[in-house]
């Protein structure tokens, strides 16, 4: 009896957070900072997880994607951040294409 093939190791994140005059000039560095290392953390955990249980997931490099709707604020820090790992970004419109 044969099993079905592995599936690919995808993550996704996401993501919604203060507008921008919602966040103290003097903290926004801080909060790009902690952001950026958020998914760092999760990215790390995420393949330490993929490397030990390789055998249930194809050989195929994982894949990472951030949702966000993009509003001017810690959705676009997280976007950059995100982007800048090379993680895919997906964008959750508030109304009709």
């Amino acid at each position: 009896m044969s099993s079905p093939p592995p599936l690919p190791f995808a993550l996704t994140v996401g993501v919604t957070g203060h507008r921008l005059e919602g966040i103290p000039a003097e903290e926004r560095a801080g909060v790009e900072a902690r952001i950026a290392q958020a998914l760092e953390r999760i990215e790390s955990e995420a393949l330490a997880l993929f490397k030990r249980e390789q055998d249930l997931f194809a050989p195929s490099p994982p894949c990472f994607m951030l949702v966000s709707p993009l509003a001017e604020g810690a959705d676009q820090m997280a976007a950059e951040a995100a982007l800048e790992r090379g993680w895919q970004l997906q964008t959750v419109l508030p109304f009709d294409r």
